[in-house]
Order: C-alpha cells, then sequence, then structure tokens
C-alpha cells in the first residue's frame, strides 16, 4: 500500500543456550587468533610501550623490551637500571651500574581485555550488519587507549613493587591497588563493561538514524 512502511520486528535477546553457544565459538575463534597472531600485535605496540614507561617514571632507564618465552607461556620481558635515585621510607635507592630489574606479563594477560570486548559484542545478535560494524568501530575507540596504558601501568607496578616489597610493605599505593584489581579479575570486568558500552552506544546510534530518517523523507 503506498505510503505505508513495514515496521522492523525488534531482535530478542538471544536464551542463555543460543548465547552460550554463540560466545564458545566466538572466543575459539578470538582464541586461535590470539595463539596464531597475538604475539605479533604485541611486537607492533612495544615501541608506544616504551614512550609510556619513561612518561610514567623517569627514574628508570630501559635497557630491553621485547616479547620471549618463559616455559610455555609467551611474554613481555622488561629489564630496567635505576636511572635516578629514588627516596623511599628514608632510604635512598642509589643508581648502580650492575643494578637490573625485571618485570613480566603474558601477552594472554594483555590481550585478555580486548577480547572479552570483542568476543562479546560479535557474540550479541544485530538488527542489521551495519550495527556490528558501529559496534566495532565505538570497541575499538575504547579499547584502544586502554591497551596502550595497561601493559606500561603493570610493568611499573611490578617494578615497584619491588621496592615498596623490601623498603615499605605497608606503604598505601593507588598503582599496586589497581595492579591487585586488574590481577584479581578487573580485566575480565572492564571488557565486559566496554563491551556492553559499545553495544549500548551501537544500538542508541542505530535508533537515532532511524528516526532522524523517518522525520527526513
Amino acid at each position: 500500500m503506498p505510503g505505508s512502511s513495514k515496521r522492523r520486528e525488534p531482535v530478542e535477546a538471544p536464551g542463555p543456550a543460543a548465547l552460550a553457544i554463540r560466545l564458545l565459538l566466538v572466543y575459539g575463534a578470538l582464541i586461535w587468533l590470539t595463539y596464531r597472531f597475538g604475539r605479533d600485535f604485541i611486537d607492533l605496540l612495544l615501541p608506544a610501550f616504551s614512550k609510556i614507561i619513561g612518561m610514567l617514571d623517569d627514574h628508570y632507564r630501559i635497557l630491553l623490551l621485547e616479547t620471549g618465552t618463559e616455559g610455555a607461556d609467551t611474554v613481555v620481558r622488561l629489564d630496567v637500571t635505576l636511572a635516578k635515585p629514588i627516596f623511599l621510607n628514608g632510604h635512598l635507592i642509589m643508581p648502580h651500574a650492575k643494578g637490573l630489574a625485571t618485570a613480566t606479563t603474558t601477552i594472554g594477560t594483555i590481550l585478555q581485555l580486548p577480547l572479552v570486548c570483542l568476543g562479546l559484542i560479535l557474540a550479541w545478535p544485530v538488527r542489521r550488519a551495519v550495527e556490528r560494524l558501529q559496534r566495532l568501530g565505538i570497541a575499538l575507540l575504547l579499547i584502544l587507549p586502554v591497551l596502550l596504558f595497561d601493559t606500561p601501568l603493570i610493568l611499573w607496578a611490578s617494578l615497584w613493587d619491588l621496592h615498596v616489597h623490601a623498603m615499605e610493605p605497608d606503604r598505601f599505593s593507588p598503582l599496586l591497588i589497581w595492579q591487585r584489581f586488574l590481577i584479581s579479575g578487573g580485566r575480565l570486568a572492564i571488557g565486559i563493561a566496554l563491551g556492553i558500552t559499545a553495544i549500548a552506544l551501537a544500538k542508541r546510534y542505530a535508533g537515532a538514524s532511524r528516526r532522524f530518517r523517518f522525520t527526513n523523507p
């Protein structure tokens, strides 16, 4: 009938079983991609990690920052020496020619947050394919700054923990509190939160676009 339009049926949220199957398939694919290309991807980010670590704390001079293996794990390894003295709890820690500190974190740990976020937005159903692309675009904008700062912060926290544990074990340190939060499930929580945010923003943007088209023939 001229002038009439069909209203699209809303997409229902998947049931628990359907969502579980979607998540298993999507996360299985993402884990395989991480296993196959994760180290190469992290290698591309190492120069940015190095600059951010230097920006966060200039007490350290980076001697080595690279990906490697420790046993069965693929890790990012950071070797530093002191560039400036550190004063902590009445103790002055001086740079030493042979002084060396090492911090590592696994690539699986680094990529956990983006994998959780991406898996959620890819597994959740969409009304139109373009909405999935919108989700991915929003998710990348949310993930990128977190991904760039997460690894430098966790490596910096590991170095700082060496000093605090030796000189002032009871010291209140927001950096170490953040480290414990991430280790105890914080990355999982942040990844889920970013995924839900991307889904909600894409849905809102899609709804606003449809209303604009209807009101502007």
